[in-house]
């Protein structure tokens, strides 16, 4: 949110005008001036109370970009065990990893997370369970 991560913004004022809606009829007072401050501008409506009530968003969510994000928690994973069995500690820098299969634009992710300082794309290696990924590390 600090440095300006426009869909980080968007998420948290989603989810904040959706809380305050849910809370109107138990606190009308204080979610009432916290709409009129926020996002009677935006919505255009006299009241949170005239608004419409909150909905579960299904065009929010990518089938696909989940299960990318369980790929990659799946490496990360595997790369967590794969540093404990050679008894290195969790934020232990590794100099390089090779990976198969994955989208490179996915690398930063997996470095950033388990302190790798690169990685690059290769077709050997030991496989991640429940995926089609290798990784040499």
């Amino acid at each position: 949110v600090y440095s300006g991560d426009n869909s980080a913004k968007f998420v948290l004022n989603t989810i904040f005008a959706k809380i305050i809606k849910m809370l109107a009829p138990f606190i009308p007072f204080v979610t009432e001036e916290v709409y009129q401050e926020l996002y009677r501008p935006v919505e255009q409506k006299k009241s949170i109370h005239l608004t419409e009530w909150p909905s579960p968003s299904k065009i929010y969510f990518d089938k696909e970009l989940a299960k990318e994000g369980e790929t990659i928690y799946k490496v990360i994973l595997y790369i967590r065990q794969w540093k404990h069995d050679h008894k290195l500690a969790i934020n232990a820098s590794i100099a390089q990893v090779s990976v198969s299969n994955l989208p490179e634009e996915r690398f930063k992710e997996i470095a950033e997370a388990m302190n790798i300082m690169k990685i690059v794309k290769g077709e050997e290696g030991e496989k991640v369970p429940e995926t089609d990924i290798s990784v040499q590390i």
